[in-house]
């Protein structure tokens, strides 16, 4: 997705862990479990669903973090049974720069099905359900970079 902001804006919005209710659309409030609000190997962070049908919680781990360029992270743990259907659950995020002003930001899930129901499933609902997940999260971010005068520059 191309954000119309520098790239070093787009990070550093996105490296805040404290601003991810604020783009993600189904996160109401995130709780930093290793103390620290930054992206950083072996930073741990919890979201925390609190609206709608689907109310609970995922920890995520940070596994890689290269500044300017990318970040990983690793579902280490739900509510919803994710983690156990979708093993080694890992999300990169990437980001290069178009131009000057605009940044290409890079959103890719892998994760391993477990058992032939998992994989069932994969086919018929999860896969559909985070393209549009990450989608929404792109968008968020999008909205809040462009949007937001006040986000870190």
């Amino acid at each position: 997705m191309a954000i119309r902001a520098p790239r070093e804006k787009v990070w550093e919005a996105t490296e805040d862990l404290s601003l991810i209710a604020k783009y993600h659309p189904d996160v109401g409030r995130v709780e930093l479990l290793s103390g620290d609000a930054r992206r950083a190997p072996g930073v741990e962070y919890q979201c925390f669903v609190t609206e709608g049908p689907r109310q609970g919680n995922c920890i995520e781990r940070v596994i890689e973090n290269i500044p300017y360029e990318m970040t990983s992270t690793l579902s280490v743990d739900d509510t919803w049974g994710l983690c156990k259907l979708l093993r080694d659950f890992v999300t990169d995020t990437s980001l290069s720069s178009a131009d000057g002003q605009t940044t290409i930001v890079t959103m890719l899930g892998y994760y391993e099905p477990t058992g032939f129901m998992a994989r069932i499933m994969n086919l018929l609902v999860i896969r559909r359900t985070m393209k549009k997940r990450g989608l929404d999260v792109l968008t968020g971010i999008k909205k809040m970079v462009e949007g937001d005068s006040s986000t870190p520059q």
